[in-house]
């Protein structure tokens, strides 16, 4: 089976670590969301709308 470029294999290589770490940092920031909601949901309901 027919490989593609060593720079090409490299290009994909890098732009899998790009697209590891993005999903990693969206991860995070989905649990800090998580976290917050609740918080914002009681000041929100506690307090009113203004």
């Amino acid at each position: 089976m027919p490989t593609p470029p060593l720079a090409v294999q490299h290009t994909f290589d890098c732009l899998q670590a790009a697209v590891a770490a993005l999903k990693a940092r969206h991860a995070a920031i989905r649990e800090a969301n998580a976290a917050l909601l609740p918080a914002l949901l009681a000041r929100l309901f506690a307090h009113g709308c203004d």
